[in-house]
């Protein structure tokens, strides 16, 4: 093999592994992006859970019936940001945990629902609500918790 041969075989190889090492790098730097996106919704969606947790005890404390409307309003805005934002979310966390984020959500509009058409003021209809509402919560914050982890 000729000298020229080797050189270029050598340059070759160097491009290649560049090249390799590039569209590596630009892999795991879109999957960063899209996890440190999904931590930015994900503290938004906390807020609004919080929101939606004041405004159910408001409910319950003080009888507030424009509390629930106010639920209802978060309950959208929290919606249409996941859908707006599914493609980050999904590469961030997966599948799964998208599945389990939308079924706590849905459990939770149900009981908002239940409260709503219900005209009277039952004890187990506070408790249950509060129960969703707390698995709504944990739900959001551990899977925070879990990427913020990743991410570092």
């Amino acid at each position: 093999m000729k000298l020229v041969h080797k050189i270029v075989l050598g340059n070759a190889l160097g491009i290649i592994t560049i090249a390799l090492i590039a569209a590596f790098s630009y892999r795991e730097f879109n999957l960063m992006h899209a996890k440190l996106s999904f931590i930015e919704i994900a503290d938004s969606l906390n807020a609004s859970f919080l929101k939606m947790r004041l405004s159910e005890k408001n409910y319950f404390l003080y009888k507030d019936k424009s509390a629930l409307q106010s639920i209802k309003k978060e309950l959208y805005e929290s919606e249409q940001t996941i859908d707006n934002m599914r493609s980050n979310i999904l590469m961030a966390v997966g599948a799964e945990n998208l599945r389990k984020l939308h079924s706590n959500l849905d459990r939770y509009r149900q009981e908002v629902e239940r409260i709503g058409l219900s005209q009277k003021d039952a004890k187990d209809m506070e408790v249950s609500i509060r129960e969703v509402g707390r698995a709504l919560r944990m739900f959001s914050e551990n899977i925070i918790r879990l990427e913020r982890k990743k991410v570092n």
